[in-house]
């Protein structure tokens, strides 16, 4: 039977250190385990306000880069205005596997045709395809 060197248990064998480790009476706090549950908790509410960081983030980024100028967000700017809401880009674009590509090729060239006569301006002097990447998949999320 092996027997630790040195150490608290080192007259003891492994095998009744083991016994000892696995029944011994456990307290309310050990079964409770909130060393475990107070990280697990302050975690989640870390996940929680960063899902919600890159929404507002996006939004922030489109005000930034002028988009807010002729779009709304949840409704056109005016009623005679061509231009739509991101909610109403958001609903005819919704489903469509490459609406990301295409919405950000529109944004960063411009076009005309979707929403009317009027055309949308290109704008690839102010925002980069990453931007208008990220601006795009914000836009297809606002509901």
């Amino acid at each position: 039977m092996y027997r630790a060197p040195c150490g608290r248990n080192s007259g003891r064998s492994l095998e009744f250190r083991v016994q000892k480790h696995f029944n011994r009476p456990r307290n309310h706090e050990e079964t409770d385990m909130p060393h475990i549950r107070r990280p697990i908790a302050a975690l989640a509410a870390l996940a929680c306000t960063l899902a919600a960081l890159p929404a507002h983030a996006s939004k922030d980024l489109a005000d930034k880069k002028g988009c807010l100028a002729c779009h709304g967000v949840d409704k056109r700017i005016a009623p005679t205005v061509p231009f739509p809401s991101y909610k109403e880009v958001a609903a005819r674009y919704a489903g469509q596997k490459d609406a990301v590509d295409k919405l950000t090729k529109k944004v960063l060239e411009g076009g005309s045709g979707s929403w009317g006569t009027v055309p949308m301006v290109a704008n690839k002097a102010t925002v980069t395809e990453a931007e208008a990447r990220q601006i795009v998949k914000w836009v297809l999320t606002v509901k």
